[in-house]
């Protein structure tokens, strides 16, 4: 007979869960179900690797906005009401000592028993790890940015990242989920270019149980604006203020060659076409300056 921890039922969520998933909830998408949706109830079993029930474990289906959880009796059993009628509904367990189990039902249109989760509990329990930034590059010409970072998923229990463009200070963020990728361009492509300021980007990595966790707030994961003659059209070379210029990859003006005095930065062409290379090549005499007009403006003495 299932025991009296199913009083439990709904407590399983800590306050920092439902203020990650209030966070999320927006970014996630609204996958809610109004008061009209049939409700179903799911009943199952916990085991370990050796088909021993586990008691304790904490059972739930997670919806951005609603969980449903349990935790298991002395028989490994656990019962979630009033889950919401669905398709691919994931049904999570974890348990301190064990690596978390989970399993996808993929039709929930009426009540269901007999579903089993199997936890490993050779390895212990898990730790959440931190997403880490490996680079923030500009796309070269536009005012975009493309961030590539790095995640070990060790509870194997990732719902979504979050990219979060924000200021110098980390505020005043805009936040893009991105589900299953490690790398993204901000903004997305039609989305426009970014304002010509530094931005500093932040990863937040969302688990199906509300946690998250996130990358460091470090200046390395900031990125300057790019110059305004980078953004432009322009040849791989050319020439600004008699200097030889060109744009390394995040949109920044690099001089390759400064121009003396008696040169002047020229751009190169051959067969009558630009190269995309400048260079500094010496003035001609000044009397060969109006050539072949010179001496039309000679002054005429008899």
């Amino acid at each position: 007979m299932h025991n009296t921890k199913h009083d439990r039922h709904d407590k399983l969520f800590t306050a920092q869960h439902r203020d990650c998933t209030a966070f999320c909830a927006g970014l996630l998408g609204n996958t809610t179900t109004n008061t009209s949706t049939p409700k179903h109830e799911i009943q199952g079993t916990v085991t370990d690797q050796s088909n021993q029930p586990i008691e304790d474990a904490q059972v739930y289906a997670y919806f951005p906005y609603s969980s449903y959880g349990d935790i298991t009796n002395n028989q490994g059993e656990f019962i979630l009401r009033g889950v919401p009628q669905g398709s691919d509904v994931g049904i999570y367990a974890r348990h301190p000592e064990c690596q978390p189990g989970q399993t996808t039902l993929p039709s929930l249109d009426r009540d269901l028993a007999g579903i089993t989760l199997q936890l490993d509990c050779t390895r212990g329990g898990c730790v959440k790890q931190d997403p880490i930034i490996t680079s923030i590059t500009a796309v070269r010409g536009e005012g975009r940015n493309t961030i590539t970072w790095e995640y070990l998923d060790s509870c194997q229990d990732l719902q979504t990242f979050i990219v979060l463009r924000c200021d110098t200070s980390f505020q005043d963020c805009v936040g893009y989920p991105v589900p299953d990728h490690n790398t993204f361009t901000d903004p997305p492509q039609g989305q426009g270019t970014l304002a010509n300021e530094t931005h500093c980007y932040l990863i937040k990595a969302v688990h199906y149980d509300g946690e998250t966790t996130e990358s460091a707030l470090t200046e390395t994961n900031c990125v300057s604006p790019g110059d305004s003659l980078c953004l432009q059209p322009h040849s791989p070379q050319f020439c600004h203020e008699n200097s030889v210029k060109t744009c390394d990859e995040n949109n920044h003006i690099v001089d390759v060659e400064s121009c003396s005095s008696t040169q002047v930065c020229t751009l190169d062409y051959q067969y009558g076409q630009p190269t995309g290379e400048a260079s500094c090549k010496e003035q001609p005499p000044c009397e060969q300056c109006n050539a072949p007009l010179y001496g039309l403006f000679a002054l005429y003495r008899p």
